[in-house]
């Protein structure tokens, strides 16, 4: 800016004029520029606003100067301008520009200082707030990782309780089953030879009911007896599978023979629906036909009379055998289903206990079937009857 004001003072003739005063003209555009931009950087403070408004005025006021110059120049005025009152005043608006300048250049480096130590505070504060709020998580991490630890064992102490609770009671019931079973092998004998009069009469026909409800009495004894010892083994790791190829056609059809007298008793349709050339099943004889014993007695129990139960069996694409139990008895919500899975309960909730039995049946049956590697499926609605399904997996197929 200083150099082309001299050029402005040393300017010969019009034309070197009017090019000296161009270029001041786009140096103090610059100079506005500048002023500009300290202005917008300093709206927070407002003496310095006022301080730079101040050198606007300033500017403003050298800025109509110049352009008088620049008219002047036009016009063929040089002479006028390079001679005296014009030639000092381009002087001093040198001297006021150069004031300007660094006026501006003063508080630049004013505001980068400023900034650069509101940066440093804020990178400090933000550094402060970063270690403030690592050692809040740190500490709540802390202890809410105890408090799952904590918990955690107790969970683990119940289990192991309740492991060594769930032992002792299977423990228990095996050796109360076992003391059970001679006195009342005893009782059932001598029921026996009373109702089958083995000495001869026993002179009142009311001895010979008696001895047949004690034989009954007896027999359920037993069934009860042998359920609990075989849920007692199941639990302990002790149930041995003795495992051999079956026919599950002949297994139904035996297990359909055995219940078929207490379903006409109560006046029910047996059927059975066998898929034909059904494979053979790698499985328990003995496990699988009380299975089923079981699944049959409910439905026939639970189903009133004209009723109907069918077993059916069928090979799935998989490879993967099914046996279905389904009947058109009272049938159970989705709550009575979770209870029936449970021992001791039956889901027969509006009469509790209005059928015999110990309510064993199907989890013995559910534990059963999870030993061949299978799963036990109900399908049931209150008043629709009730479907049970024995899933045995594709590997205990046997392909001849």
């Amino acid at each position: 800016m200083h150099r082309h004001m001299k050029d402005v003072v040393l300017a010969r003739n019009a034309e070197d004029l009017e090019l000296a005063i161009s270029k001041v003209d786009a140096a103090k555009k610059h100079v506005y520029m500048h002023f500009k931009t300290v202005l917008d950087r300093f709206l927070g403070d407002k003496s310095r606003i006022m301080e730079t408004r101040k050198a606007f005025s300033d500017w403003k006021a050298i800025r109509s100067e110049v352009i008088e110059l620049t008219r002047a120049a036009k016009y063929g005025e040089a002479a006028a301008i390079t001679k005296g009152k014009g030639a000092k005043h381009v002087v001093l608006l040198t001297v006021q520009m150069d004031g300007l300048i660094g006026f501006a250049r003063d508080k630049a480096a004013e505001f980068l200082e400023d900034s650069k130590r509101e940066q440093e505070r804020s990178r400090t504060f933000l550094y402060g707030m970063l270690v403030v709020l690592v050692l809040v998580c740190g500490t709540i991490a802390y202890f809410m990782v105890g408090r799952v630890r904590r918990a955690e064992n107790r969970i683990l102490e119940a289990m192991n309780e309740a492991k060594v609770a769930n032992q002792a009671k299977s423990e228990f019931l095996a050796s109360m089953s076992h003391d059970l079973r001679t006195p009342l092998n005893a009782i059932m004998g001598f029921a026996e030879m009373m109702e089958v009069k083995t000495f001869g009469p026993l002179g009142d026909p009311h001895y010979e009911e008696y001895a047949k409800d004690i034989h009954n009495g007896g027999n359920l004894l037993v069934s009860l007896i042998d359920d609990i010892l075989d849920i007692s083994k199941i639990e302990a790791g002790k149930y041995e599978l003795d495992e051999e190829t079956l026919d599950v056609s002949m297994i139904v059809q035996s297990s359909v023979k055995m219940i078929a007298t207490l379903a006409e008793a109560r006046k029910l349709h047996l059927a059975t629906d066998m898929e034909p050339n059904l494979p053979m099943l790698l499985g328990d004889k003995r496990a699988i036909t009380q299975i089923l014993n079981n699944l049959l007695s409910n439905a026939v129990k639970f189903t009133p009379a004209d009723g109907k139960v069918t077993v059916s069996a069928k090979l799935d694409g998989d490879g993967s055998i099914n046996v279905l139990v389904a009947d058109t008895g009272e049938g159970m919500s989705s709550h009575d289903i979770a209870k029936a899975l449970n021992p001791f309960e039956q889901a027969d909730s509006v009469h509790a206990r209005r059928h015999e039995g110990t309510g064993l049946g199907l989890c013995l049956c559910q534990k059963l079937i999870r030993l061949h590697d299978g799963d036990i499926m109900l399908q049931s609605k209150a008043g629709k009857g009730t479907t049970v399904t024995l899933h045995f997996p594709p590997e205990r197929t046997v392909v001849s």
